[in-house]
Protein backbone atom coordinates (compact mmCIF):
# COMPACT_ATOMS: atom_id res chain seq x y z
CA UNK A 1 0.00 0.00 0.00
CA UNK A 2 2.93 2.64 0.87
CA UNK A 3 4.41 1.72 -2.22
CA UNK A 4 1.59 2.32 -4.28
CA UNK A 5 1.05 5.55 -2.90
CA UNK A 6 4.73 6.68 -3.32
CA UNK A 7 4.34 5.79 -7.36
CA UNK A 8 0.78 7.76 -7.11
CA UNK A 9 2.64 10.62 -5.86
CA UNK A 10 5.47 9.94 -8.33
CA UNK A 11 2.48 9.97 -11.24
CA UNK A 12 0.90 13.41 -10.06
CA UNK A 13 3.95 14.99 -10.15
CA UNK A 14 5.02 14.25 -13.75
CA UNK A 15 1.95 16.26 -14.75
CA UNK A 16 1.51 20.14 -14.43
CA UNK A 17 -1.98 19.62 -13.19
CA UNK A 18 -2.76 22.29 -9.91
CA UNK A 19 -5.77 24.03 -8.55
CA UNK A 20 -5.88 27.20 -6.68
CA UNK A 21 -8.51 28.69 -4.98
CA UNK A 22 -8.38 32.88 -4.28
CA UNK A 23 -10.56 34.45 -1.71
CA UNK A 24 -11.58 37.90 -3.84
CA UNK A 25 -13.50 39.13 -0.73
CA UNK A 26 -15.35 38.30 2.20
CA UNK A 27 -18.16 36.88 -0.08
CA UNK A 28 -16.39 36.01 -3.50
CA UNK A 29 -14.00 33.28 -3.87
CA UNK A 30 -12.32 32.37 -7.60
CA UNK A 31 -11.16 28.22 -7.99
CA UNK A 32 -9.20 27.49 -10.47
CA UNK A 33 -8.15 24.07 -12.26
CA UNK A 34 -5.74 23.93 -14.41
CA UNK A 35 -4.36 20.66 -16.33
CA UNK A 36 -2.56 22.77 -19.41
CA UNK A 37 -3.35 25.59 -21.52
CA UNK A 38 -6.17 23.98 -23.34
CA UNK A 39 -7.72 22.77 -20.50
CA UNK A 40 -8.68 25.43 -17.46
CA UNK A 41 -11.70 26.04 -15.39
CA UNK A 42 -12.25 29.23 -13.39
CA UNK A 43 -14.91 28.15 -10.69
CA UNK A 44 -16.63 31.91 -9.39
CA UNK A 45 -18.35 30.74 -6.13
CA UNK A 46 -20.28 33.84 -4.16
CA UNK A 47 -21.90 32.82 -0.66
CA UNK A 48 -20.69 29.05 -1.65
CA UNK A 49 -23.15 29.43 -4.41
CA UNK A 50 -21.49 28.81 -8.31
CA UNK A 51 -22.07 32.24 -9.55
CA UNK A 52 -20.14 31.37 -12.95
CA UNK A 53 -17.92 29.43 -15.08
CA UNK A 54 -15.17 30.02 -17.20
CA UNK A 55 -13.78 27.33 -19.77
CA UNK A 56 -11.18 27.36 -22.17
CA UNK A 57 -11.17 23.84 -23.84
CA UNK A 58 -8.64 23.22 -26.76
CA UNK A 59 -9.33 26.39 -29.04
CA UNK A 60 -12.76 27.66 -27.46
CA UNK A 61 -13.85 29.36 -24.51
CA UNK A 62 -17.10 29.92 -22.72
CA UNK A 63 -19.07 31.29 -19.94
CA UNK A 64 -21.37 28.95 -17.96
CA UNK A 65 -23.93 30.40 -15.78
CA UNK A 66 -26.97 29.84 -14.12
CA UNK A 67 -30.49 31.51 -14.50
CA UNK A 68 -33.97 30.56 -13.49
CA UNK A 69 -32.84 27.34 -12.87
CA UNK A 70 -31.61 27.09 -16.55
CA UNK A 71 -28.18 26.09 -17.56
CA UNK A 72 -26.99 28.87 -19.95
CA UNK A 73 -23.58 28.16 -21.91
CA UNK A 74 -21.99 31.23 -24.06
CA UNK A 75 -19.02 30.97 -26.13
CA UNK A 76 -16.55 33.76 -25.68
CA UNK A 77 -15.69 35.06 -29.03
CA UNK A 78 -12.09 35.93 -30.14
CA UNK A 79 -13.50 39.42 -31.06
CA UNK A 80 -14.09 40.36 -27.13
CA UNK A 81 -10.49 38.47 -25.53
CA UNK A 82 -8.19 38.76 -28.55
CA UNK A 83 -5.18 39.89 -28.86
CA UNK A 84 -3.80 38.98 -25.56
CA UNK A 85 -1.21 41.03 -24.48
CA UNK A 86 1.68 38.14 -23.71
CA UNK A 87 4.18 41.33 -22.50
CA UNK A 88 4.68 39.41 -18.69
CA UNK A 89 3.97 43.44 -17.38
CA UNK A 90 4.36 43.49 -13.72
CA UNK A 91 3.28 46.20 -11.40
CA UNK A 92 4.73 49.22 -10.35
CA UNK A 93 5.68 49.76 -6.88
CA UNK A 94 8.50 49.87 -4.14
CA UNK A 95 9.39 48.31 -1.48
CA UNK A 96 9.33 50.32 1.78
CA UNK A 97 9.91 47.61 4.09
CA UNK A 98 10.21 43.92 4.44
CA UNK A 99 7.79 42.55 7.86
CA UNK A 100 9.50 38.95 7.47
CA UNK A 101 9.13 35.23 6.55
CA UNK A 102 6.31 32.32 6.68
CA UNK A 103 5.35 28.93 5.31
CA UNK A 104 1.96 28.96 2.75
CA UNK A 105 1.51 25.24 2.04
CA UNK A 106 5.44 24.40 2.29
CA UNK A 107 6.18 27.26 0.02
CA UNK A 108 8.42 30.17 1.46
CA UNK A 109 6.85 33.38 1.52
CA UNK A 110 7.42 36.62 2.38
CA UNK A 111 5.42 39.53 3.90
CA UNK A 112 6.15 43.30 2.54
CA UNK A 113 5.07 47.20 2.86
CA UNK A 114 5.09 48.43 -0.48
CA UNK A 115 3.55 51.84 -2.49
CA UNK A 116 2.41 51.16 -5.93
CA UNK A 117 3.47 53.89 -8.19
CA UNK A 118 -0.26 54.98 -8.91
CA UNK A 119 -1.12 54.95 -5.03
CA UNK A 120 -0.46 57.60 -2.06
CA UNK A 121 -0.55 55.14 1.19
CA UNK A 122 1.50 52.09 1.81
CA UNK A 123 -0.11 48.48 1.38
CA UNK A 124 1.13 44.90 3.42
CA UNK A 125 1.41 42.20 1.19
CA UNK A 126 2.30 38.60 1.03
CA UNK A 127 4.73 37.42 -2.47
CA UNK A 128 6.11 34.07 -2.70
CA UNK A 129 9.04 33.81 -5.12
CA UNK A 130 8.68 29.50 -5.07
CA UNK A 131 9.50 28.79 -8.15
CA UNK A 132 6.75 26.17 -8.75
CA UNK A 133 4.35 28.54 -7.54
CA UNK A 134 5.34 31.62 -9.52
CA UNK A 135 4.89 29.43 -12.59
CA UNK A 136 1.54 28.23 -11.76
CA UNK A 137 0.45 31.71 -10.84
CA UNK A 138 1.86 32.99 -14.14
CA UNK A 139 -0.33 30.27 -16.23
CA UNK A 140 -3.09 31.32 -14.58
CA UNK A 141 -2.64 34.82 -15.46
CA UNK A 142 -2.04 34.06 -18.96
CA UNK A 143 -5.32 32.05 -19.41
CA UNK A 144 -6.98 34.74 -17.80
CA UNK A 145 -6.24 36.93 -20.30
CA UNK A 146 -7.58 34.59 -22.93
CA UNK A 147 -10.57 34.95 -21.32
CA UNK A 148 -10.74 39.35 -20.17
CA UNK A 149 -11.54 41.76 -22.78
CA UNK A 150 -8.34 43.15 -24.21
CA UNK A 151 -8.88 46.48 -22.89
CA UNK A 152 -9.06 44.59 -19.13
CA UNK A 153 -6.09 42.04 -19.74
CA UNK A 154 -4.20 44.72 -17.61
CA UNK A 155 -6.14 44.29 -14.39
CA UNK A 156 -4.34 40.03 -14.14
CA UNK A 157 -1.32 41.43 -14.09
CA UNK A 158 -1.45 42.59 -11.09
CA UNK A 159 -0.90 38.99 -9.76
CA UNK A 160 2.70 39.14 -10.90
CA UNK A 161 4.90 41.24 -8.90
CA UNK A 162 8.61 40.70 -11.02
CA UNK A 163 11.64 39.52 -10.00
CA UNK A 164 9.76 35.78 -9.58
CA UNK A 165 7.69 36.79 -7.14
CA UNK A 166 4.09 36.38 -7.62
CA UNK A 167 1.15 37.93 -5.66
CA UNK A 168 -0.08 35.86 -2.27
CA UNK A 169 -2.29 38.30 -0.62
CA UNK A 170 -3.03 41.97 -0.64
CA UNK A 171 -6.43 43.57 1.42
CA UNK A 172 -9.40 40.81 1.07
CA UNK A 173 -7.61 39.19 -2.01
CA UNK A 174 -5.65 35.99 -0.58
CA UNK A 175 -4.82 32.96 -2.01
CA UNK A 176 -6.06 30.21 0.77
CA UNK A 177 -5.26 27.06 -0.85
CA UNK A 178 -3.15 25.46 -3.75
CA UNK A 179 -2.51 21.73 -4.43
CA UNK A 180 -0.90 19.77 -7.48
CA UNK A 181 -3.79 17.16 -8.42
CA UNK A 182 -4.09 15.31 -11.44
CA UNK A 183 -7.07 16.59 -12.98
CA UNK A 184 -9.75 14.34 -15.42
CA UNK A 185 -10.45 16.10 -18.28
CA UNK A 186 -13.81 15.64 -17.95
CA UNK A 187 -14.35 18.22 -15.41
CA UNK A 188 -13.63 20.61 -18.75
CA UNK A 189 -15.90 19.56 -20.73
CA UNK A 190 -18.84 21.61 -21.96
CA UNK A 191 -22.36 19.94 -22.79
CA UNK A 192 -23.74 21.90 -25.56
CA UNK A 193 -26.78 19.80 -25.96
CA UNK A 194 -30.43 20.09 -23.54
CA UNK A 195 -32.23 17.15 -22.74
CA UNK A 196 -36.05 17.57 -22.86
CA UNK A 197 -37.23 18.65 -19.65
CA UNK A 198 -34.76 21.66 -20.17
CA UNK A 199 -35.79 22.32 -23.67
CA UNK A 200 -39.23 23.07 -22.08
CA UNK A 201 -37.99 25.19 -19.31
CA UNK A 202 -35.85 27.02 -21.90
CA UNK A 203 -39.01 27.44 -24.12
CA UNK A 204 -41.29 28.59 -21.41
CA UNK A 205 -38.26 31.22 -19.77
CA UNK A 206 -37.85 32.52 -23.11
CA UNK A 207 -41.16 33.00 -24.35
CA UNK A 208 -41.59 36.77 -22.43
CA UNK A 209 -38.62 37.91 -24.37
CA UNK A 210 -40.88 38.15 -27.75
CA UNK A 211 -43.56 40.52 -25.86
CA UNK A 212 -41.51 42.97 -24.08
CA UNK A 213 -38.35 44.80 -24.11
CA UNK A 214 -35.61 43.15 -21.30
CA UNK A 215 -37.67 39.94 -21.79
CA UNK A 216 -40.24 41.80 -19.15
CA UNK A 217 -37.57 41.96 -16.53
CA UNK A 218 -35.69 45.00 -14.60
CA UNK A 219 -34.82 48.23 -16.70
CA UNK A 220 -34.60 51.72 -16.97
CA UNK A 221 -34.45 54.02 -19.42
CA UNK A 222 -32.63 53.50 -22.62
CA UNK A 223 -29.48 55.71 -23.55
CA UNK A 224 -28.75 54.78 -27.16
CA UNK A 225 -30.60 51.88 -28.82
CA UNK A 226 -33.07 55.21 -30.96
CA UNK A 227 -29.78 56.81 -32.20
CA UNK A 228 -29.98 53.35 -34.35
CA UNK A 229 -33.38 52.76 -35.17
CA UNK A 230 -36.21 55.06 -37.82
CA UNK A 231 -39.28 55.54 -35.54
CA UNK A 232 -41.24 53.92 -38.07
CA UNK A 233 -41.31 51.24 -40.99
CA UNK A 234 -44.15 50.79 -43.24
CA UNK A 235 -47.22 49.81 -41.08
CA UNK A 236 -44.32 49.18 -37.83
CA UNK A 237 -44.01 51.71 -35.15
CA UNK A 238 -41.28 51.98 -32.57
CA UNK A 239 -42.96 51.40 -29.15
CA UNK A 240 -40.66 51.13 -26.27
CA UNK A 241 -37.34 51.09 -25.65
CA UNK A 242 -35.36 50.18 -22.14
CA UNK A 243 -31.64 49.70 -20.49
CA UNK A 244 -32.16 46.11 -19.38
CA UNK A 245 -30.81 45.83 -16.08
CA UNK A 246 -30.81 41.41 -15.36
CA UNK A 247 -27.30 40.39 -14.25
CA UNK A 248 -27.39 38.59 -18.08
CA UNK A 249 -28.26 41.34 -20.07
CA UNK A 250 -25.63 43.57 -18.75
CA UNK A 251 -24.82 46.48 -21.44
CA UNK A 252 -27.82 45.77 -23.64
CA UNK A 253 -30.84 47.73 -24.49
CA UNK A 254 -33.66 46.61 -26.37
CA UNK A 255 -36.65 47.90 -28.04
CA UNK A 256 -40.40 47.35 -29.18
CA UNK A 257 -41.62 47.33 -32.30
CA UNK A 258 -45.33 46.74 -32.99
CA UNK A 259 -47.74 45.88 -36.22
CA UNK A 260 -50.91 45.54 -35.19
CA UNK A 261 -50.86 42.11 -32.73
CA UNK A 262 -47.35 41.74 -34.51
CA UNK A 263 -43.89 42.20 -32.75
CA UNK A 264 -40.40 42.32 -33.31
CA UNK A 265 -37.95 43.30 -30.76
CA UNK A 266 -34.37 44.39 -31.60
CA UNK A 267 -31.68 43.94 -28.83
CA UNK A 268 -28.03 46.20 -28.92
CA UNK A 269 -25.48 44.15 -26.73
CA UNK A 270 -22.26 46.92 -26.27
CA UNK A 271 -19.19 45.95 -24.45
CA UNK A 272 -17.24 43.29 -22.34
CA UNK A 273 -20.52 41.21 -22.80
CA UNK A 274 -20.90 41.10 -26.19
CA UNK A 275 -20.60 37.67 -28.08
CA UNK A 276 -20.88 36.77 -31.69
CA UNK A 277 -24.61 37.15 -31.51
CA UNK A 278 -27.68 35.47 -29.85
CA UNK A 279 -27.62 32.51 -32.92
CA UNK A 280 -24.37 31.82 -31.98
CA UNK A 281 -25.21 31.30 -28.25
CA UNK A 282 -28.22 29.66 -28.71
CA UNK A 283 -26.61 27.22 -30.56
CA UNK A 284 -23.64 26.67 -27.89
CA UNK A 285 -26.78 26.29 -25.35
CA UNK A 286 -27.55 23.44 -27.51
CA UNK A 287 -30.63 24.89 -28.94
CA UNK A 288 -31.55 23.62 -32.53
CA UNK A 289 -30.87 25.78 -35.20
CA UNK A 290 -32.61 25.46 -39.13
CA UNK A 291 -32.45 27.65 -42.22
CA UNK A 292 -29.08 29.30 -41.35
CA UNK A 293 -27.98 32.13 -43.55
CA UNK A 294 -24.69 34.52 -43.82
CA UNK A 295 -25.31 37.93 -45.90
CA UNK A 296 -23.97 41.36 -45.06
CA UNK A 297 -26.25 44.44 -44.46
CA UNK A 298 -24.14 47.96 -45.49
CA UNK A 299 -21.00 45.34 -44.93
CA UNK A 300 -21.56 44.30 -41.41
CA UNK A 301 -21.47 40.25 -41.44
CA UNK A 302 -25.50 39.13 -40.97
CA UNK A 303 -26.40 35.99 -39.83
CA UNK A 304 -30.39 34.81 -40.01
CA UNK A 305 -31.71 31.53 -38.69
CA UNK A 306 -34.55 29.87 -37.30
CA UNK A 307 -34.84 28.09 -34.09
CA UNK A 308 -38.08 25.54 -33.94
CA UNK A 309 -37.58 24.80 -30.42
CA UNK A 310 -39.31 28.59 -29.67
CA UNK A 311 -41.13 29.20 -32.98
CA UNK A 312 -38.71 32.13 -33.60
CA UNK A 313 -36.43 33.91 -36.65
CA UNK A 314 -33.26 35.68 -35.44
CA UNK A 315 -30.71 38.19 -37.29
CA UNK A 316 -28.43 39.13 -36.13
CA UNK A 317 -25.67 42.03 -37.24
CA UNK A 318 -22.00 42.22 -36.24
CA UNK A 319 -20.91 45.66 -35.79
CA UNK A 320 -17.57 46.85 -34.02
CA UNK A 321 -17.64 46.30 -30.45
CA UNK A 322 -21.50 45.95 -30.57
CA UNK A 323 -24.33 43.20 -31.74
CA UNK A 324 -28.35 44.08 -33.05
CA UNK A 325 -30.14 40.96 -32.67
CA UNK A 326 -33.86 41.58 -34.10
CA UNK A 327 -36.12 38.55 -33.71
CA UNK A 328 -39.63 37.53 -33.81
CA UNK A 329 -42.20 34.57 -33.49
CA UNK A 330 -42.81 32.55 -36.09
CA UNK A 331 -41.03 31.86 -39.83
CA UNK A 332 -40.76 35.27 -40.52
CA UNK A 333 -38.28 37.64 -43.16
CA UNK A 334 -36.68 39.94 -41.37
CA UNK A 335 -33.59 41.20 -43.63
CA UNK A 336 -35.41 43.71 -45.48
CA UNK A 337 -37.16 44.82 -41.72
CA UNK A 338 -33.28 45.62 -40.64
CA UNK A 339 -32.22 47.10 -43.83
CA UNK A 340 -35.07 49.68 -43.33
CA UNK A 341 -35.23 49.93 -39.71
CA UNK A 342 -31.60 50.36 -38.96
CA UNK A 343 -29.33 53.47 -39.33
CA UNK A 344 -26.19 52.19 -39.69
CA UNK A 345 -23.39 53.75 -41.46
CA UNK A 346 -20.10 51.93 -43.13
CA UNK A 347 -16.84 52.31 -41.49
CA UNK A 348 -18.79 54.15 -38.55
CA UNK A 349 -17.32 53.20 -34.71
CA UNK A 350 -20.03 51.55 -32.59
CA UNK A 351 -19.59 51.73 -29.12
CA UNK A 352 -21.95 52.76 -26.06
CA UNK A 353 -21.35 55.17 -23.64
CA UNK A 354 -22.93 53.16 -20.70
CA UNK A 355 -20.45 50.21 -21.54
Amino acid sequence: MKALFLITILFISLYGDFSLTYKLDNNVMQKVEYKDNKHVLFTILNKGQIAEKLVILNNKKYILFYENGISHIYEISDELSEPVKENNQTVKYKIIKKLGDSKFNNFNIEKWRVQYANGLKSTDIVVSKDKYLYSAIIKVISALKKLLPANKQEQANMFNMGNGYVLIETGDLKLISFKKDLLPESIFAVNTELDESSEKEFSKNIDSCFTNVCCDKNSTKSLEISSYLNKSINSWKLEKTAKCNNPSEQNTESALYLNGSKKIIIDMSTGDKITSGKIASLKAEGIKIENYQEKYLNGYKTIIAYLPIINATVTDILLPNTTISIYTKGKKELYDFAKKVLKLKINNSYSSSSS
